[in-house]
């Protein structure tokens, strides 16, 4: 209804005056003309949003593809794997050994963790103290952060390690030993 009313206002605008009816067959031309213009701008416009949605179409459709072949091969990669236990008379043997090195491996990177830490631990320290000195600027503020995060990551992996262990008697020592961390971390949350 507002439209209809719009375009009442915009010819009582276009013929106010009876000189004006003669202008009609040109404003009737001119707006044939402005009418063609909109229907190319949006046929080109339809046209653009058909291709670009053919476009995503085939796009999926070649992902759906792609990820069907890389399940087939991820089979058939896995089969391989299974034949290739089968014909290996000693793989039981070679896998034990392989976890064990990884095992030992990994006992000794927190080995040196545990051995590292209360040296790593004083650093920080220092570096509290000297931002302690300069509290505007706090100069170290990001590397005392970084440090305390990797201490609190040998810490974490420490109490999982011990809690998933047979025997967890040394829980309550390996807790007394990482108290200090908490005290540095609280003393940085002040900063």
């Amino acid at each position: 209804m507002a439209e209809t009313e719009g375009t009442i206002v915009e010819l009582a605008d276009l013929l106010r005056h009876p000189e004006d009816l003669d202008k009609i067959s040109f404003l009737k031309s001119e707006f044939t003309r402005k009418k063609a213009a909109i229907d190319g701008q949006l046929k080109i416009g339809l046209k653009d949003q058909l291709e670009v949605t053919q476009n995503g179409m085939n796009s999926i459709s070649d992902g759906q593809r792609t990820v069907n072949q890389i399940k087939e091969e991820m089979m058939k990669i896995d089969k391989l794997c299974a034949e290739a236990q089968n014909m290996i008379r000693d793989f039981p043997d070679i896998n034990l050994v392989s976890q064990v090195h990884r095992n030992f491996t990994q006992v000794e990177a927190m080995k040196a963790n545990i051995e590292s830490f209360d040296g790593r631990l004083k650093d920080l320290e220092q570096l509290l103290r000297e931002d302690d000195q300069d509290m505007e600027n706090q100069p170290n503020l990001l590397n005392i952060h970084h440090g305390l995060t990797q201490l609190r990551d040998i810490r974490d992996d420490a109490m999982d390690q011990i809690k998933r262990a047979s025997d967890t008697s040394l829980e309550s020592h390996l807790q007394d030993y990482f108290t200090r961390l908490d005290d540095v971390i609280e003393w940085f949350d002040d900063h």
